[in-house]
C-alpha cells in the first residue's frame, strides 16, 4: 500500500491488523478475498490528529510489550542458570 489517502500510515497499519479481514474470506479449498464482499464495508476514520495520537499510543504500547518480553526472557535465562547451579550435585556431599 502506497497511498494512504491523507491518513496516518501507522494508524492504517494498526487498523488493518485489527479488522479481522478473514471474516470476508470466501472459497472452500483456498480462501480468497472478493473485492465485492468488502467494497461497501465502511470504516469510520477519526481526524488525522486523532489518528496520529492513537497510532502513537499503540506504538508506545508495542514498545513496552517488546521491552517486557525481553525482560521476561532475561529473567528466564537467569532462573535457568540458578536452577542448574542449585540442583547440581554437590561434591563430597
Amino acid at each position: 500500500m502506497t497511498n494512504f489517502f491523507d491518513n496516518d500510515p501507522k494508524f492504517v497499519f494498526y487498523l488493518f491488523n485489527n479488522l479481522r479481514i478473514e471474516r470476508f474470506a470466501s472459497g472452500s479449498g483456498v480462501p480468497t478475498l472478493n473485492r465485492n464482499d468488502v467494497h461497501d464495508f465502511k470504516i469510520p476514520l477519526p481526524p488525522l490528529p486523532e489518528q496520529t495520537a492513537i497510532a502513537s499510543a499503540l506504538s508506545d504500547m508495542d514498545a513496552l510489550i517488546t521491552q517486557t518480553e525481553k525482560l521476561i526472557e532475561k529473567k528466564k535465562a537467569i532462573k535457568q542458570g540458578v536452577m542448574q547451579e542449585l540442583l547440581q550435585p554437590k561434591e563430597g556431599g
